[in-house]
């Protein structure tokens, strides 16, 4: 339809429904340009997204979904667009509450309502971002050996050694 590539702002917020999937709710922005009258465009999307990890081993996440995303525009094109949107991405990890994400998005829309487009519409983009995982439960276990980090395998250890210390502690006098 004549639109710049630019850059742009937004934020998601994301529910985890089970190890694997994730439900995600997302709303950005956009100004850029329309390339047949050089006239400013406006851009606010909102949409849900259904996630799946694939957890394919090691520390990356990567995912895939699908969901749906409703755009405005509003300036040099007046309009709005309904799109179903098909995501592949990966988080990579930061630390343990942080990862970098790095996602590729299609939107598909079968009847765009924008002047200058044909009956259909496929948008691509391509988003990076910083995810911070708040109110979740314990770090998880990387390695696999029953506690989630360093802290936790030094105090299972320390409960373990417990009895040990007790049946040999010298009698007091």
């Amino acid at each position: 339809i004549g639109i710049d590539a630019a850059f742009g702002g937004g934020g998601r917020l994301a529910f985890q429904l089970s190890r694997a999937f994730s439900l995600e709710l997302s709303g950005d922005y956009l100004q850029t340009e329309y390339t047949v009258a050089t006239n400013r465009v406006d851009l606010a999307r909102v949409g849900g997204t259904l996630l799946y990890d694939l957890h394919l081993g090691g520390e990356n996440a990567i995912y895939v979904g699908a969901g749906y995303e409703r755009s405005f525009y509003r300036g040099a094109l007046v309009g709005d667009e309904d799109a179903g949107v098909g995501v592949l991405g990966d988080r990579l990890p930061l630390g343990g509450r942080a990862a970098l994400r790095i996602e590729g998005r299609a939107a598909y829309t079968p009847s765009s309502m924008l002047r200058g487009t044909s009956q259909s519409a496929l948008n691509l983009s391509a988003r990076a971002g910083l995810s911070i995982f708040a109110f979740g439960g314990p770090p998880r276990d990387a390695d696999a050996d029953g506690a989630a980090g360093a802290r936790a395998r030094a105090e299972l250890a320390d409960i373990a050694d417990r009895p040990q210390r007790r049946r040999n502690a010298p009698l007091g006098i």
